[in-house]
């Protein structure tokens, strides 16, 4: 900070280099980003909601990963299961790449979980409006009142990051049986039963885990797409009509992913090479 400024503010100098400044957490650039958003208190949140699966609140959760991959510098993909959100972003493309915020935690921290929550609760309104009833302020305060919080960190290489996404997955397919068992059995039945035991209590009620829709046993990619188009211009200056080639990008949601572990090369094609 210059000295006229600390001469023009000097309690705010102050407070921003003696307080401020020393917890402001910087993460090293030239790396992968993750940023993971997560339900707070979702068990209560979702207490009313269809189990094992409630299609609305997945929904409701794509909208906030679209909202936060739309405004995340960087961002590469998302993978959701559950109740959570991971968020891969790099800043190695070119030169001229930047870390989202410059890499300030907290900022990335606040401003992922915001995003999420407020397009999260407004998809949440907009599901209600859109059955066409009429909400009141009550059910506009419970649809309203979800909040996400984040987390961010780097990891060093492709390959971890690869099983980052693994273990994430592997977390949304435990979540997704035990959800599915939940429904068919109480907590005491379910105590102590393995993953194994628990598929076999399901076959018991003639259930199948493995009959459930690929988005609830493995969660959902939001990966970016790019398509090429021809768009044709008058040159201002010459007045010549011009075709050129341009890239649009958009992010595309998809519920058919694989099972990482067994087909590593899903995650490779959206995970990218570092010089």
């Amino acid at each position: 900070m210059s000295q006229s400024r600390r001469e023009v503010d000097p309690i705010g100098s102050r407070m921003k280099e003696k307080y401020e400044a020393p917890f402001r957490t910087i993460v090293p650039q030239r790396t992968f980003l993750i940023v993971r958003v997560d339900g707070r208190s979702f068990h209560t949140y979702t207490r009313s909601s269809e189990k094992p699966y409630d299609r609305r609140i997945a929904d409701a959760m794509d909208a906030g990963a679209f909202a936060v991959c739309s405004e995340m510098m960087g961002c590469r993909f998302a993978y959701g299961q559950s109740d959570e959100y991971s968020f891969l972003a790099t800043d190695f493309e070119s030169f001229q790449s930047e870390t989202w915020f410059n890499g300030n935690v907290q900022k990335i921290a606040s401003i992922a979980a915001s995003i999420f929550t407020a397009a999260f609760n407004l998809a949440r309104i907009g599901q209600e409006f859109g059955q066409g009833g009429n909400a009141d302020t009550a059910q506009l305060k419970r649809l309203a009142k979800a909040t996400f919080d984040a987390r961010v960190f780097v990891i060093p290489s492709r390959t971890e990051v690869e099983n980052y996404f693994v273990w994430r997955q592997q977390d949304a397919s435990r979540n997704s049986l035990n959800m599915l068992a939940s429904c068919h059995y109480s907590h005491k039945e379910l105590q102590h039963a393995s993953f194994s035991d628990r598929h076999e209590l399901l076959h018991k009620k003639g259930v199948n885990w493995n009959d459930c829709p690929a988005d609830q046993k493995r969660g959902r990619v939001i990966r970016r797409l790019e398509k090429k188009r021809l768009v044709s211009y008058v040159h201002k200056r010459t007045h010549e009509r011009r075709e050129e080639e341009i890239t649009e990008t958009s992010w595309e949601l998809d519920g058919e992913i694989p099972v990482f572990s067994q087909d590593r090369t899903y995650l490779a094609g959206l995970i990218p090479i570092q010089d």
